[in-house]
């Protein structure tokens, strides 16, 4: 269930979201958005988490509470026309190499020359402070 909820936050746009797939299944994925597509995940969240207990329904919102505290964060150091790379993964020695490419070839031609990939060092805890009482099973 977590594992499908981060994907469903971080999947913002078709356009720049791939995966590479072959006889053995799927190798890898890539999901990449602008900076301004945002999560549109709640609805399915909500109704998906509905059979939960509190505990759980708490440990999969906080995850997601730290991710969007990172997200800001990230979108704090950003330059407008970046390109966010949301969530990766790849099972094979060059599927990351091959995604990239097929993200780069679906920028505009003029937009090319931004893509570039910056490592930010970012807390691993969400700071307690920052999470309101009232945002108890909500994100």
């Amino acid at each position: 269930m977590l594992y499908e909820a981060m994907v469903r936050y971080y999947f913002r746009s078709e356009s720049f979201s791939f995966k590479l797939s072959d006889d053995d299944g799927m190798q890898g994925f890539l999901l990449a958005a602008p900076l301004s597509e945002r999560d549109h995940s709640q609805a399915w969240l909500k109704k998906a988490l509905a059979p939960f207990t509190c505990e759980e329904q708490d440990l999969v919102y906080n995850y997601l509470r730290y991710l969007s505290y990172n997200g800001q964060r990230v979108r704090a150091l950003s330059k407008p026309e970046d390109l966010l790379l949301c969530l990766f993964l790849s099972r094979k020695s060059g599927v990351g190499s091959r995604l990239l490419q097929k993200v780069e070839e679906a920028m505009p031609p003029a937009a090319r020359h931004i893509l570039r990939l910056q490592s930010v060092n970012l807390p691993l805890e969400l700071p307690a402070a920052s999470i309101p009482a009232a945002c108890k099973y909500h994100y």
